[in-house]
């Protein structure tokens, strides 16, 4: 007759065990339901943000005006330091464009090779590292086609590319 009293109370503290665990199985699956919805909105929005960023930084950018038409030589890699009292190293590499066809700018760009390598790096190094930031480099840009031109006496130089950009 004892044993079967025990057995009677054993099972509403069996069924009470199982009911706490049911309800932390069903948290923690709505826990880590909310955490994938959470992520994936945030992804989706993220996506949505940077394609609509890239859109209006290629409007709005002189550099990427699909109307313009030129022919860019093949990157020049430009290494050195900056001119920073704790100088920092930068890697450059710079695309020239010239008008298509003009071959008089294409055969000064092959001719002033070394010359334009050496103008280049002369030019990165005298920039501080601040000076080399991201939001600088239309104004790099426009600043060193400047310079580049008032060496040539044929032909001009009429944009420049940098594919890569790496200050450390």
């Amino acid at each position: 007759m004892a044993d079967i009293e025990a057995s009677k109370k054993a099972a509403p503290e069996k069924a009470a065990g199982n009911n706490v665990l049911v309800r932390v199985l069903v948290m923690l699956a709505a826990a880590v339901g909310a955490i994938v919805f959470v992520v994936l909105v945030s992804v989706f929005t993220v996506m949505m943000m940077d394609s609509q960023m890239s859109a209006d930084i290629i409007a709005s950018s002189p550099t990427y005006d699909t109307s313009l038409n030129y022919d860019y030589t093949t990157p020049v890699n430009v290494r050195g330091r900056t001119s920073d009292a704790d100088p920092h190293t930068f890697q450059i590499s710079v695309a020239l464009g010239y008008e298509m066809g003009d071959t008089k700018t294409s055969a000064e760009i092959a001719k002033r090779q070394s010359q334009l390598q050496d103008l280049m790096r002369s030019f990165f190094s005298s920039k501080t590292a601040e000076a080399l930031l991201p939001e600088y480099q239309d104004g790099l840009k426009v600043e060193l086609k400047e310079r580049i031109n008032r060496i040539f006496s044929q032909g001009k130089v009429r944009d420049v590319l940098f594919p890569d950009f790496l200050v450390d």
